[in-house]
Formats: C-alpha cells, sequence, structure tokens
C-alpha cells in the first residue's frame, strides 16, 4: 500500500467511493483502498464505462447466435452505454455542480430523459437497419 497516502484521514467525512476501471491502475493496492472505503461505511459505486470489457464475449456469442456480425453487437452495447450514461444519476450531479444548477438534477433528468430515449431508438433503428438490411457493410 501507498504509504504517502493516509487512507482513513482520506475517507474520513467521505460517503462515496467511486470505483472505475482506471482505480487500480492508481495504486497496487486499490483492493486495500476499497476495503478503507468499505470499513468507513462509504458506499461505492461502479462506473458502468468499463461494461464492454466484462460484457464483450457475452455480446459476442449473442451476435453469433443470431448470426449477426459480434462487430455491430459490440458497437451496439457501446453506444447503449453512453445513452444510459446520459441520465445517470452521478453524471446528472457532476453536471448540475459544473453549471451552478445544483438543486435543478430533476429538472435536467426531464429534459435530458426525452433526449436520450430518442438516441437509444435511433441507435436501435440504425442496428437493426445493419444488421437485417445491409448486413454486408458490417465486417464479420
Amino acid at each position: 500500500m501507498d504509504s504517502s497516502i493516509n487512507w482513513k484521514a482520506a475517507f474520513d467525512n467521505a460517503d462515496w467511493f467511486q470505483w472505475t476501471g482506471i482505480t487500480p491502475a492508481v495504486s497496487q493496492s486499490a483492493a486495500a483502498v476499497l476495503n478503507f472505503a468499505r470499513l468507513d461505511w462509504c458506499c461505492v459505486g461502479l462506473d458502468d464505462a468499463g461494461s464492454d470489457a466484462p460484457f464483450g464475449n457475452l455480446q459476442k456469442v449473442t451476435a453469433e447466435q443470431l448470426h449477426i456480425s459480434p462487430v455491430l453487437m459490440g458497437s451496439a452495447n457501446s453506444a447503449g452505454v453512453v445513452m444510459g450514461k446520459m441520465i445517470s444519476p452521478q453524471s446528472l450531479v457532476v453536471t448540475a455542480a459544473a453549471t451552478n444548477q445544483a438543486g435543478k438534477e430533476a429538472e435536467m433528468f426531464k429534459v435530458i430523459f426525452r433526449h436520450s430515449i430518442l438516441l437509444a431508438g435511433l441507435v436501435g433503428l440504425l442496428v437493426m437497419i445493419y444488421a437485417y438490411l445491409i448486413p454486408a457493410i458490417v465486417s464479420l
């Protein structure tokens, strides 16, 4: 563990610890840091931005079962993650704080949700077109 950082003090008065794909790269003892957060009753959030890695093989197998390009399924999954990220609570809070609109997260959600649904529908439509109408465009 990196002895230059007092992790107990770092988590004093903290109520949230965000675990992301880069967390283990920050320190070789990231698991110990996670334990410090949990011992201090700090809520630990897992970032979904890295969901392509654990679910990549699932997308590939599903695509093969449906006779669809695995490249297309992986791309659709990545696009879906981005659409969901727009309405994630942490994104709304960060956006509200960065634009000095704290407390207006619900109003922002109402506006962003419509855009997210519209864009997700568009991505779904494009994936269906590529998968079934012009599959030769997408490499297998």
